[in-house]
């Protein structure tokens, strides 16, 4: 091999244990974080196959694949913030990337300790593999990544390209923790859940898992609500999926400071409806930043176990401002009282107030 095809993975083994090994703590997490990677590909279709009993995960997307420059400065130096390093940060498809600190796709190693990934960009082919163990053994600085082939496909035993013209297909074996039937479940549920996933004509982005799309229709708390309450554009997206004829009160569109907040608050007729689902859900880009605000208003009551809703609010990943997530992407820093960025305490604030009108619509029921 020339020197020209070897690369390098740019990071130590401590790095990857604080932020990917324990950061991402749960398969659906983990599995979030690189669905959001596909998403930033402009993919339309993400599949995953979980094989329990072989012990491997599949993640195939048919969006714009790796070119050798996006994997040697991207993909392989971590930390790298394609946000800054792209004067347009939106992709062809106009959609604003999920990702921000360049450290999701370690969410890989919290799943596994081998990662196989073949990619196919415009006018390149590769595949390569990712070890661990060996990248714990040998150091990041003596490690070099194995190429695994090259323009052809491997041939017979190896994973082969993505079955799309361009695109990226991922393996991942040795895994880490153990999987039945219920995880494949949970997870199916997990991922529908973080991005929002309602099925409809015109659906840019589906996630499968073993040849079952994600669709939280499925889910019994969209059909048990009694009550609902939009903001800006969401009627359309979710009204199809409700049942029977329910209270609703559609307030247009909303802004807070000028920024737009989209989406929809409720309640359930009974409280084992919502499962898991309980609470408040805020998005940023089309992905879930923080699974329950509701934990922040210091509210009590018993209408508060009943209420469930969606808040997409970009503003709080605006690429000109300090980015409030956590290192995981799964919760947001506390406001700092003495800081001039009120954006998180200011949605709060205004989320506190709709539930103040939403509860006296619950107990007047």
């Amino acid at each position: 091999m020339n020197n020209d095809d070897e690369m390098k993975f740019k990071i130590s083994t401590k790095a990857i244990e604080h932020l990917g090994v324990r950061n991402y703590s749960t398969l659906p997490i983990a599995l979030a974080e690189l669905v959001a990677n596909c998403w930033d590909a402009d993919a339309t279709k993400v599949s995953i196959d979980i094989d329990v009993e072989k012990r491997y995960v599949i993640i195939e997307d048919d969006g714009v694949g790796m070119t050798k420059e996006i994997l040697r400065t991207r993909f392989l130096n971590i930390g790298e913030d394609r946000r800054e390093a792209e004067e347009n940060t939106a992709t062809s498809l106009g959609r604003l990337p999920m990702g921000r600190k360049g450290i999701g796709k370690l969410a890989m190693f919290a799943i596994a300790d081998t990662v196989e990934i073949a990619t196919i960009a415009e006018d390149y082919k590769q595949a390569f593999r990712l070890d661990y163990r060996l990248l714990k053994t040998e150091g990041h600085e003596k490690y070099k990544v194995p190429i695994l082939y090259k323009g052809k496909d491997g041939g017979q035993g190896t994973m082969g390209y993505p079955s799309s013209r361009t695109g990226t297909r991922c393996r991942l074996f040795n895994l880490k923790k153990k999987m039945t039937a219920r995880t494949i479940e949970q997870v199916q549920y997990q991922l529908a859940r973080r991005f929002g996933l309602l099925p409809c004509k015109t659906n840019e982005f589906t996630i499968s898992i073993n040849g079952n799309e994600c669709d939280l229709a499925k889910h019994s708390y969209l059909k048990g609500l009694d009550y609902i309450r939009w903001y800006g554009g969401e009627i359309d997206r979710v009204r199809s999926h409700l049942q029977g004829d329910i209270k609703s009160d559609n307030l247009g569109k909303q802004c807070i400071n000028s920024e737009e907040i989209r989406g929809w608050i409720g309640f359930v007729r009974k409280r084992s409806e919502l499962g898991s689902s309980k609470g408040i859900s805020i998005f940023v880009r089309g992905k879930m930043a923080k699974e329950d605000i509701t934990r922040s208003l210091d509210k009590s009551g018993h209408s508060i176990h009943y209420i469930v809703g969606q808040i997409n609010f970009d503003y709080l990943d605006d690429n000109s401002m300090p980015d409030l997530a956590t290192t995981g992407r799964e919760d947001f820093y506390a406001d700092d009282e003495d800081a001039d960025d009120k954006r998180l305490k200011e949605l709060v604030d205004y989320i506190r107030v709709q539930m103040n009108e939403i509860e006296k619509v619950w107990i007047h029921r």
